[in-house]
């Protein structure tokens, strides 16, 4: 497990002051240290506090706690206070607008937070100046006094508050909401309330052989593990919307490597139907902007911004399409091991145009239905061959119609009968990029 790079070193709460980074090569492995994870917040409202190539010598020498804002300032008093040395915050721990340290530091994030003692999670702040060790609202309560021996005694019945929400992908982590602290860990969530509530994404993180324990899972259990992290990871917020497909590399290679497949941006081959039958969990997706070498393709969710989910199909009662070929195809044959080709299917035509089935990742574009296209990923598995079978579509439309080779990209997916989708005949060849 390799160690971050470059930590805070926040001394010790006997001893506070001034903190610094630590480049030391020399830390020993058994290290401890906890991440903060936080909301940058609008610039124009908070102040970022970043390192730069400019003062990265300065910050190795020190780091004044006064002028640090309030929420790195709240996580140094909460590791201090857990008896922890280090803190890794990602604005002062990786070199922002230093593209070569950015791509270096991204891909060891997974191990980062995978190798912390926990995770601070700043939940309830909404920028690095808003801190997040704030008074708690009142909690309204109702006091009894029972009579249950010759002394009178009192027990109070007390406002819910406990609201936990699946917030990050750590081990363990430390939600500082507005009404409470909660602990997350594989075992469960415990609440200042002593409520304990279980989070099956929880269990999957937090395993302590995560995720090799992963491969005793039967099939379906291994489909639920990878579409609980990338639901997860989905909703989670950053500075920076290219940076989605960053973040999560270190964990995906860990993953494709346990399952002992190939995959990127989150879509796996040895499960390649269900990875691309993803849909948004949100009002609507919009682009994800990027550069030629960032590209991200369309059938990934990573190429939009929003939550996902994962269409409910049915286990052991749907044919997979196998004329598919998969983007991974070339690294599956022994070829280029960096090299993800377009996927390639057979688009098809409606024989009626049922947009009340239509999931589209950006409802608002209703122009492109007139040109859209269906690839059948799965199909219901019946004795009987009704027009009601159902079909687990990939929803396509053209990338350019301008141009004389014409691309598709993925818009949407959807849930169509049988009767919806004209299936005679070889349909179009189409290129999904």
């Amino acid at each position: 497990m390799r160690l971050p790079t470059r930590p805070i070193d926040v001394g010790d709460k006997d001893h506070p002051g001034v903190l610094r980074l630590d480049c030391s090569k020399t830390r020993v492995p058994s290290l401890r240290y906890v991440a903060l994870s936080h909301r940058w917040g609008d610039a124009t409202q908070h102040r970022i506090f970043c390192t730069y190539n400019q003062n990265i010598e300065q910050f190795k020498t020190g780091i004044d706690f006064k002028y640090l804002p309030k929420t790195f300032r709240n996580a140094v008093t909460v590791t201090r206070g857990l008896n922890i040395r280090y803190l890794w915050i990602d604005s002062l721990c990786v070199i922002q607008k230093n593209a070569k340290d950015w791509e270096y530091e991204c891909q060891r994030m997974e191990d980062v937070f995978n190798a912390e003692y926990c995770t601070i999670s700043a939940s309830c702040a909404n920028g690095t100046t808003d801190g997040f060790l704030k008074s708690r609202p009142k909690r309204r309560c109702v006091a009894i006094d029972t009579r249950m021996t010759t002394k009178s005694s009192r027990i109070y019945i007390c406002e819910a508050i406990d609201d936990f929400r699946q917030r990050a992908l750590s081990r363990r982590t430390l939600h500082f909401t507005e009404k409470q602290v909660y602990w997350e860990c594989g075992q469960g969530v415990r609440c200042e309330t002593l409520t304990k509530m279980f989070n099956r994404g929880s269990s999957f993180i937090g395993d302590s052989d995560f995720p090799h324990s992963a491969v005793q899972y039967y099939r379906g259990m291994k489909v639920l593990f990878f579409e609980s992290i990338y639901e997860q990871y989905s909703k989670l917020d950053f500075s920076e919307q290219t940076d989605r497909s960053y973040g999560i590399v270190g964990l995906e290679k860990r993953l494709v490597s346990t399952y002992k497949t190939a995959g990127k941006y989150g879509i796996l081959h040895d499960f390649l139907g269900r990875s691309l039958l993803w849909q948004r969990d949100c009002k609507a997706m919009e682009k994800v902007p990027c550069s030629n070498d960032q590209k991200v393709p369309s059938w990934s969710w990573m190429a939009v911004w929003g939550a996902i989910k994962y269409t409910h199909v049915p286990f052991d009662s749907v044919d997979w399409n196998e004329e598919i070929k998969s983007p991974f195809r070339n690294i599956i044959n022994g070829g280029d091991a960096t090299q993800i080709l377009d996927l390639g299917a057979v688009g098809r035509d409606f024989t009626t145009l049922r947009e009340d089935k239509f999931i589209l990742d950006d409802p608002g574009k209703i122009e492109i239905i007139e040109n859209l296209k269906c690839v059948v990923i799965a199909t219901e598995r019946l004795d009987d061959l009704s027009d009601g079978q159902l079909h687990y579509v990939l929803l396509v439309a053209p990338k350019d119609v301008k141009e004389s080779c014409i691309k598709y990209e993925g818009v949407g997916i959807a849930v169509l009968e049988k009767k919806d989708i004209s299936l005679e005949g070889a349909g179009l060849d189409v290129q999904i990029v």
